[in-house]
């Protein structure tokens, strides 16, 4: 899960159209709460994401 929310950035995945940026956008806070879920620290599954 670590390897997918880092490349959770819509240049790294491609996305050319606003509404495949909306939808990498939404995913974001989403793959911190899974992370989290896996008992992962907040902070370290903020960080695992790629800076925007």
């Amino acid at each position: 899960m670590s390897e997918i929310a880092g490349r959770l950035h819509p240049r790294m995945l491609e996305v050319q159209r606003l509404e495949g940026e909306t939808v990498v956008m939404l995913f974001r806070p989403l793959m911190v709460d899974l992370l989290e879920a896996t008992g992962m620290d907040a902070r370290e599954a903020r960080d695992i994401l790629p800076p925007l």
